[in-house]
């Protein structure tokens, strides 16, 4: 399936997608440019002393703690968010009726495409939202199919910014971070 909406940038915050091989402890100390994303996890413990410069984009996830270390700085303008909560295991599979998503390119100008896999057939709806929680586009929620489906959101009269895109599948939802950019 594949429909239009407007959107913006985004980055998929959740607990759900397929296992990946995790450390159990990372240590940081690099730039993340200027409209860069990083997207960091770590089993245990992330250590960091990175620098985010403005307009980049840094997620870091550990199931114990996010330790940021003398030098580490987030620049006016940048977007750095820490989480504590369960990072799967290396050799874990993928959770029985888990999500699969991903958005590209994010951070985006015109466009962003945003792909998930359901591993049944449910209903699924969208809602895109600013970053200070103002509804800009809803769809219904609607039948899908068990598979592989598509959604492009157009970045056409949205200002750059940050951006909620929640997909609601079933009784679950699940919130991607767009950004949009100039």
């Amino acid at each position: 399936m594949k429909t239009s909406l407007c959107l913006i940038t985004l980055l998929f915050v959740g607990s759900c997608g397929f296992a990946q091989q995790y450390p159990f402890q990372l240590t940081l100390t690099r730039f993340v440019e200027a409209g860069e994303f990083s997207e960091q996890q770590a089993v245990q413990t992330i250590e960091s002393s990175s620098v985010i410069k403005p307009s980049a984009i840094a997620q870091y996830k550990a199931g114990q703690s996010v330790l940021l270390q003398p030098g580490f700085v987030a620049h006016s303008g940048s977007l750095f968010m820490a989480t504590i909560g369960p990072v799967e295991r290396p050799g874990i599979g993928k959770a029985e009726g888990s999500l699969s998503v991903s958005a590209y390119p994010n951070p985006f100008v015109d466009q962003v495409l945003i792909e998930y896999i359901l591993t049944q057939s449910e209903r699924v709806g969208y809602e895109l939202r600013t970053s200070q929680g103002q509804l800009v586009h809803q769809t219904a929620a609607s039948q899908q199919s068990e598979g592989s489906h598509q959604v492009t959101l157009t970045g056409t009269g949205l200002a750059a910014g940050v951006y909620l895109y929640q997909i609601q599948i079933g009784a679950r939802s699940y919130t991607l971070r767009l950004v949009k950019r100039d």
